[in-house]
Order: structure tokens, then sequence, then C-alpha cells
């Protein structure tokens, strides 16, 4: 090579240049082969291809390349904008700007996706300042919108400009030059200084045509400021700088409140607020020290004098002063009250209880003297005590017949109101006392009105069982059994219907309110039958729950069915909350006993031979079988009849008859109730010696009347009678066998004191009393029933008592009224026949 000059390779390489290869690579073998370099290294990793593959350049001739570019779009040119522009991806041009950018030390900004040079911002600093000089003033949303830049990045660009490239203020968001500004102070100073009434700068600068300058608020205000120090104008900028008042408005406000004052003696808050004064109490404090701040007004001291006059005359008088027409409509109840206390006067009459200065203050407006409340509270009597059931509009009226001057008195006229509302208490517990004791009275009365016509219901319907059972005996007479049921259904059966119906009466008068009339014996409810009109109308007066069913009983009346009457009969007492209690055979007995002791005891004062008739057929009747007849009195057809029924031809009763036997039944209704003999064993048993008495034969389950011979001392676990009555019969025949029982004793003790028990004194143990016989008193059916304590439960302290009508029921007798009804000492007791010659049995 040493060999070759210079000129020699020149022209070697030029001729190799101009001459024509012979053999051409294809595109795709020129990629293979520059992908191949690149992978053997010989080519370096920044060789980048252009778009169509056709070309390939290096990063750093991408570089120069889009410096190039971005000069001649006069230094901002979007990114991509490159790509079409260069014939390179995007990618890699966005690449190449980030190195442009951090090579550039701040020379080169890539904001928004665009390439911006300084020297881009001080060509648009420089435009801007030749559009400030033309226009005095620039909002910075104007310029963004015209350079297409954000607002954040145009005031970046601006504000290091100011004062060098742009000639004029930026304030927020406004450019102006210092001429514009001197204009601006010059219509703001006019017009407020034209200004009589307080006014609102936006407003200001809208009548000024100078609206673009309401977002630079500030501005305004510094002009504002600056016009106030220099003395140009004279008022005061409120509100944050909204709101502009004149020193002349001010001193016209103040010359109204003042003269509205001194010549009315108040101002109302609300009259201070319309004059332009937000905080009127405060303001009034402070221009008169004097006043008193109310709620709604300002009022001068003078008020309180005339309040002082008008006090004193009231508390003088004796009577009541209304200061409401003394004092400005204004003022609410709560000033005048809050004036009243303040007065001197008006404390001194609180504060005294009684005297001629003591007084109160009501209705909010009045001061009333204690002497006035007092003649109120001892001029109404009774009559206003219970007027109206002692409200207190009632109350306040009566006052204002007493007084009618205080119609109008107090806040909204309600004076009287206000006094009554202080007299009530006093009149109420008057009022309570006066029906506490008719109350009582009438409960009381009631009360005794309930428990005689639930007896004599119970009475009744118990009659009409016994009488009942009689007539199903004469059941093969069919016109003897009709008669027979007519005549129970019109006598038995309306006598109970009546006492249901004036029973539900008392419930009906108590509801309404009424006053009970006297409650009524048990004779005379039995005995007041009641009209068809009267049963009517005590019926339209019953609750619907029970009027159905009242009705339907008062309408079987008419009929002749037993068995339907009584069915509506219970069905009428269930509604009304009564309870009707089954006849059982024991008390059936005790029952005819007794009615033929009647039926006896008629019989020896008959005189007329029909009379004596008419009692001897139901008594034989009884004596057979065992039942009661209530036939018609003077009925002699129907008489012959049963007496054919009876087989009676005049002789004595068949000898087999068994006379009936007293069952020990229920016992009186009186608590703590003795049988005679049950004294006579517990203080003098040795006086029962050689006495007839009744006693109970379990074996032939009856009563028998005996004698007793002696007295035993023995003790046993049980006393096997119910009961025992004393009597003085005298010697009888001693041909019959005499028969000689003893009656077992245990020991006496007392029972308990709630119980009443039999024997006064007795105490018994809650096991003692297995095997007695007792009886309990039922609170619902007001009477006694009796039975024998079967067990004793210790761990619940519960006795079991089994009724003689086949209850049974579980008691604590600790908290029960109960007594006992067997005797305590044993007897010898030799049975007898009587003077007449037949047993007697109870």
């Amino acid at each position: 090579m040493d060999e070759f000059s210079l000129d020699d390779l020149q022209a070697a390489l030029q001729s190799a240049q101009e001459e024509k290869s012979t053999v051409r690579l294809s595109e795709r073998n020129v990629v293979e082969l520059v992908s191949k370099l690149k992978g053997l290294g010989l080519l370096g990793d920044d060789l980048l291809h252009s778009i169509n593959g056709r070309e390939y350049l290096t990063a750093a001739h991408l570089c120069g390349e889009i410096k190039d570019a971005v000069a001649q779009a006069g230094g901002r040119i979007p990114l991509v904008d490159l790509p079409a522009q260069l014939g390179v991806d995007l990618v890699h041009c966005e690449r190449q700007a980030d190195v442009i950018v951090r090579k550039s030390n701040g020379g080169v900004l890539l904001e928004q996706g665009e390439l911006i040079t300084l020297a881009y911002f001080d060509g648009l600093a420089a435009e801007a300042n030749e559009m400030l000089q033309e226009a005095g003033v620039i909002p910075l949303g104007d310029l963004a919108r015209r350079f297409n830049l954000g607002a954040d990045l145009l005031m970046s660009a601006i504000a290091p400009r100011m004062g060098t490239v742009i000639h004029g203020r930026l304030e927020g968001q406004l450019l102006y030059t210092s001429a514009y500004i001197a204009r601006i102070k010059a219509k703001v100073r006019g017009a407020l200084r034209a200004a009589s009434a307080p006014v609102t700068i936006p407003n200001m600068l809208r009548e000024l045509d100078l609206e673009n300058l309401s977002t630079g608020s500030t501005t305004i205000s510094a002009i504002v400021v600056e016009l106030l120090a220099a003395g140009s104008i004279k008022g005061q900028l409120r509100g944050g700088g909204t709101t502009w008042t004149p020193a002349i408005y001010a001193l016209s406000q103040q010359g109204a409140v003042r003269s509205f004052y001194q010549q009315n003696g108040y101002i109302g808050y609300d009259t201070v607020a319309k004059l332009g004064i937000s905080s009127g109490r405060s303001y009034l404090e402070t221009a008169f020290p004097d006043g008193l701040a109310l709620d709604t007004a300002f009022v001068s001291a003078d008020l309180l004098h005339s309040l002082e006059a008008a006090s004193e005359d009231a508390l003088a008088s004796a009577t009541f002063c209304d200061v409401g027409p003394l004092l400005p409509s204004v003022l609410t109840p709560t000033d005048v009250t809050t004036l009243l206390q303040k007065c001197s006067t008006v404390q001194t009459a609180e504060k005294a209880k009684s005297g001629p200065g003591a007084g109160s203050l009501l209705a909010g407006t009045c001061l009333v003297s204690a002497a006035l409340l007092e003649q109120n509270s001892q001029g109404g009597g009774p009559e206003a005590a219970s007027a109206a059931k002692l409200s207190i509009d009632a109350l306040g009226e009566q006052i204002l017949e007493w007084y009618p001057d205080m119609e109008e008195a107090g806040h909204r006229g309600r004076l009287a109101q206000a006094i009554a509302s202080q007299l009530r208490p006093a009149a109420v517990a008057e009022y309570e006392k006066a029906l506490a004791a008719v109350f009582v009275a009438g409960a009381e009365a009631r009360r005794r009105q309930r428990e005689a016509l639930s007896r004599s219901l119970d009475d009744a319907y118990q009659r009409w069982q016994l009488y009942g059972h009689g007539a199903e005996l004469l059941g093969q007479d069919e016109a003897t059994s009709a008669t027979l049921a007519r005549h129970l259904i019109r006598s038995v059966g309306q006598e109970a219907v009546d006492c249901l119906l004036r029973y539900q009466q008392v419930d009906v008068q108590k509801d309404a309110g009424q006053e009970p009339a006297d409650a009524p014996s048990s004779k005379e409810a039995a005995t007041a039958p009641l009209t068809a009109a009267e049963r009517s109308a005590l019926i339209n007066q019953l609750p619907k729950d029970t009027q159905q069913s009242s009705s339907a009983a008062v309408d079987k009346l008419n009929g002749g069915s037993t068995t339907e009457f009584q069915e509506a009969l219970e069905h009428a007492a269930e509604d009304a909350g009564l309870r009707l209690r089954r006849l059982d055979k024991k008390a059936e007995r005790g029952l005819v006993h007794a009615h033929r002791k009647a039926l006896e005891a008629q019989l020896e004062a008959a005189i007329e031979p029909a009379s004596a008739l008419s009692l001897v057929v139901p008594m034989l009747f009884a004596k057979v079988h065992g039942s009661e007849l209530g036939a018609p009195p003077l009925c002699d057809n129907n008489m012959f009849s049963i007496g054919r029924l009876l087989n009676f031809r005049g002789s004595k009763p068949a000898s087999t008859a068994e006379p009936q036997k007293k069952q020990p039944g229920r016992r009186p209704t009186k608590p703590g109730g003795c049988v005679v003999g049950a004294k006579l064993l517990t203080n003098e048993p040795q006086s029962l010696v050689g006495k007839y008495v009744r006693v109970w034969d379990n074996e032939l389950e009856r009563y028998e009347l005996a004698e007793v011979v002696q007295l035993t001392e023995k003790e046993v676990s049980d006393a096997e009678d119910s009961g025992i009555e004393s009597g003085s019969g005298s010697d009888s025949d001693q041909e019959d066998e005499e028969e000689e029982v003893q009656l077992q004793r245990r020991k006496a003790g007392r029972a308990p004191t709630k119980a009443g028990g039999c024997a006064e004194g007795a105490k018994l143990s809650s096991q003692e009393l297995v095997g007695r016989r007792v009886a309990v008193y039922w609170a619902s059916d007001r009477r006694y029933y009796t039975g024998t304590v079967a067990v004793y439960n210790g761990k619940k302290k519960r006795h079991v008592i089994q009724y003689d009508d086949g209850d049974q029921e579980k008691l604590d007798m600790s908290t029960e009224i109960w007594r006992l009804e067997g005797l305590a000492l044993g007897l010898g007791i030799v049975f007898a026949p009587s003077r007449r010659g037949v047993w007697h049995a109870s």
C-alpha cells in the first residue's frame, strides 16, 4: 500500500464506485445482513430503522433531527407530529425527547405532550405585552385560550417575565397596566363618594361596566383601602370587603335610632335591623347604657317607674293590675314578665307569702294581690269545686262571673285561667274528698244490693230445682205435670229472672255513674215481681254481650218447658258472671225437711179445710217421695190427683218409708258461726246430759233424735258427727229399742282466728285437721261449703278438701276462711222416738 499515492487511491475508489456491480442484494438480504452484523457486535445497539424499514439511522442522528424540527416549528412542537415528519416510530421520538430535555438544563420543556423551548415563552411574553398595552387589561384565561396552554403553565411562564418582558401588574388572574389602574381608581372613588346608603362591591362594578374585575375582588378591595387611607372617601368596608357603608349613612342611622328611642322609651330589634344595623342589641347597649335589653326590644328605665306605681296601687287596693296596656305592644309576655320581675315592688310581693303587700305574678302580665286570691278560694263553695269536673276553663268562667273586668286582662285575656290554675289544686282536693265519700257510700250500697240479689237468685234457683224434681215424679199425669210446670215457671222462674235482671241493673247503674238505690232485702227482691214493661226496659239497658241471653230467659217465661227455661236462665246467669250451683241430693233432703217443718207449722195454724188440704198433700208427697211439690194454692182437682198418685187413702204412710236425713250441707254464711251445741260442749259439756239432740247416724245415713245420758273423755283420731243442735224435748215413749251411740272425741283446740273456728280458742295443727269435717267459705258464692280434710301435703302446705257434693280442692288453710264442723267432746246418747211417734230428721 506504500507504493500507491493518495491520488492513486482516490482514482481507484472513483473507478470502483463508477463500476457497475454485477451482483445486487435484495432488501430482504440487506435486512438479514444488518441483523447478522448487529448479532456479531459489529454494529451498535443504537441503530434504528425508519417506519418503512428502508432506512437505518442512529439515535444521535434522530436526536439532531428532533432539535431541527423544534427549531423549525418556532420552539414548540407536539411529539405526535414527529413520527410523520421524521419517519421514525413515536416510541423512538419520545425516548430522544426525554434525552433532549435532560441535556438542555431547563432550556427545553416537555409539557402537555409538547416540546417547548424557553425562547418560545419569551416570544409569548412579548406578544402578551403588546396585547396588554393595547387593551390595558387581559385576563389570563384569554391568554390561555389564545396560546392553547394550561393556566398553571401560562402563569409559570408569565410571572418571571413581569416587569422585564411584560410591563404591567399581575393580580389574581388579571394582567393590567398602571394607566388602567388609575382609571379604575377614579371610577371607584367617584362611585363611593356618591353613595348615600350601603352598596355591595359586585353591584357597583356591574353599574360601572367593570364586571371583568368581579373575579379580582382583592384588587378592588386594595383600591378602596388605598382610597380610605388617603382620605379620598369616608366610610367602612364590611362583610369581608364586599359591602361599602358611607359615613353619612352611619350618622343618619344613629340619629334615627336615638330619635325613636327618646320619643317612645323603647326600640325593637327588628326596627334597628330595618335601619341597617345588624348587631342591634350590642349597638343599643353601647349607645344607651342606662336601658334594659329584653328579648325583643330595648327599653328605657323610665318604664319601670310606671310599673312600680301600678303595682303599688294594685297591692294597696287588694285587686289586680294588668300591665300589658302600660307597655309597648311589641313586647312579648316573656319581656313583660322580665320587666315585672325587675320591679322592686313585685319582688317584695312575691317573697311575701301573706299580708297586705303579698301578691303573685299571673298570666304573664298581671300582678294579683294575695287578698284577692284568698277571696276567690273561699267564694266558690261546693258549686265552684264541682263545676265541670274541676277543669281550669270552668273555674276561669266562674271567676269571670265574680270579676267581669278580668275578661281581657292578662296575655290574651287569660288572667282568669291563670288564677283558676292556682286555685284548682285546693278545689280538686275538696272535690276528690267529697267524691270519695260519695263513691264509698255508693260502692257499699251496690255491694249490699248485689249480695242481696245474688242470695235471692240462689234461693230461687234452689227452689226451682227442688220443685222441678217433684214435678218430674208426676210425669205420668200429663195434665197435672203441665199445670205444675206452668206454675213453676210463672212463680219461681219469674222470681229468678227478676233477681237476675235486677243484679245486672246494678252494674249498669255503676257504669252510667248513677247513684245506687237502697239495697233491698232478700225477701223484698224475691217478692217484688217486675212487670213485662219493666223487664223490657231493663233488658234495653244491658250491654250487648248479655242482652241477648237475658232476653231469651224472659221470653221463656211465657213457655211451658221447664228444661228450656232452665237452660236459658243458666246461660243468662253465666253471661252475667254468676255461678248457679246444682242442687245435690244431700242439700235437697235438707231443703225438703225444712219445708216440711214449715208446712207442719202452717198446718197447725190452718182452719179452713181447703187450706189444710193444700198443706197436707205436699207434706205427704215429701214424706213418700222425699221431694217437694210446688203446686198452685187451692188447686183441689190437682190435689186429689196427686193423692191418688200417692196411693193416699187417709191412712198412715207405709212403715217401710225411711225418714229423710239431714245433710251437713251448707253452713251459715256468717264467718265463725257455731251451732248452739258446740258452744255447750266447749263451755258446759255437763249441761247437755239429759237433753234431746239430733245426731247423724252413718249407717242409716240420717239424723236421729237421741237423749244425752252420760259424758265420756275418750280420745280418738276423728269425729263422725257433723254438728249438734240442743233441744228441750220432753219425755218420750220407752217402748222402742234404745241404742247407745258413743260419739268420739278429739282434743279441743282453737281454729285460726281468720277462719273464725267453731270452738272459740281452739288451735289445731295442719296435720291434726286430716279427717276433720270443715266448712270453707267461697267468696264467689258468698256461702260456706262443707267437706272432709282428706290429705295434708306438708311440703306444699296444702290440704285436700273432699266436699260433700263430690268436688275436690287443694287449699292453704292459713289463707282461707273456714270453720270446724265436728264435736270436740264425746257424749253418750240414747236414741228415742219423739212425742208424736215419728223420727225427726233435719
